[in-house]
């Protein structure tokens, strides 16, 4: 979804130059794809590379990537240390820290055939860590090579920090507003799903609409 609006701002708008420089595409989960669509990683990642290079002819920064993750182990070890992070400053993960934290072996190539970004851990200036995933500049990938691992790969990383402290909610941990709005969008109300949930099960065995569906219990 991320990638087909990508290409509809860069390809189909009169002015993307004015767009991108306003606009910032949220993803809800780290930058990667995982089992039998991980392969498509360096295909989206050279396409990622040929965007960022569109933008440099532009004469505007790359556009704003991020991926942000609510649960899972990165984040419960960033909420173990967030008092050792500054507020407004970034945790670098190396892929020695990450194999330790993760128990992996010394020289495990953590990431490189899932991720077309790097995770950080960035505690907000209001002392919320978040994990984050920030794609590199055009020709480094994210875990491979020494320059995945320097903040230089990483030029828009700053400005993603910048906007994620203004868009912070608490509405839930790690929440964000653009992703706690998707949610909104796409969640049914409790009565409203019960119907159609109701109305999909009765089509499916060709019961009427009418009818009543009712749950037995096994212990009865």
């Amino acid at each position: 979804m991320t990638l087909s609006y990508l290409e509809h701002f860069c390809t189909k708008l009169e002015a993307p130059e004015a767009v991108l420089r306003h606009t910032i595409f949220i993803t809800d989960g780290p930058l990667a794809l995982f089992g039998v669509v991980a392969p498509l990683k360096r295909r989206l990642q050279t396409y990622h590379d040929a965007v960022n290079e569109w933008g440099v002819s532009k004469g505007i920064a790359a556009p704003l990537l991020v991926g942000i993750e609510k649960t899972g182990r990165f984040v419960e070890h960033a909420d173990l240390i967030a008092d050792l992070i500054p507020r407004g400053s970034v945790m670098r993960l190396t892929t020695d820290y990450i194999n330790r934290m993760t128990g992996r072996p010394d020289g495990h190539e953590y990431g490189r055939d899932e991720f077309y970004g790097r995770r950080f851990i960035y505690r907000t200036t209001s002392g919320d860590p978040l994990v984050i995933t920030v794609p590199p500049k055009a020709g480094v990938l994210p875990y491979e090579g020494a320059a995945a691992e320097e903040f230089d790969s990483y030029p828009t990383l700053r400005i993603v920090c910048e906007v994620l402290d203004r868009v912070r909610t608490r509405l839930y941990s790690n929440a964000v507003i653009p992703v706690a709005l998707a949610h909104n969008a796409a969640s049914l109300p409790l009565g409203v799903g019960h119907s159609v949930l109701r109305a999909m099960a009765q089509n499916g065995i060709q019961l009427p609409r009418d009818s009543q569906i009712r749950y037995r219990s096994p212990f009865k």
